[in-house]
């Protein structure tokens, strides 16, 4: 997998994931994202757009980020997930814990907006 972290000038951070969101791309690069997305309160906004495949420890990496997040008094919102990795996401019932947008103006709207 490939990870791609920005920190934005509207005081956002992104991160934009390509590849196979699997165990050995959680064991290389979950330290990095964990940090990179749990640090601090600053909203979170995940691109799912370039994943073509998602295993279960992948899900519970996101969702444990997103809880810490939370946590923090952030928000970490997901988007663009591709329609079978969105099918993935919303039997596993992360959908229900994090949401997951149509596109990046979606995402950031959800992440500025007041409401939990």
């Amino acid at each position: 997998m490939y990870m791609k972290t920005e920190q934005l000038d509207n005081g956002l951070k992104r991160v934009a994931l390509s590849g196979r969101f699997d165990l050995p791309s959680v064991v290389e690069q979950g330290d990095a994202f964990t940090a990179f997305t749990t640090g601090d309160d600053s909203g979170v906004i995940v691109d799912l757009s370039g994943v073509d495949f998602m295993a279960s420890v992948a899900i519970r990496l996101l969702i444990t980020c997103a809880k810490a997040k939370a946590a923090r008094g952030g928000k970490f919102v997901m988007h663009s997930a591709d329609p079978l990795i969105l099918d993935a996401l919303d039997v596993s019932g992360i959908t229900q814990l994090i949401p997951i947008l149509p596109d990046y103006p979606a995402a950031e709207a959800a992440v500025r907006s007041k409401s939990p």
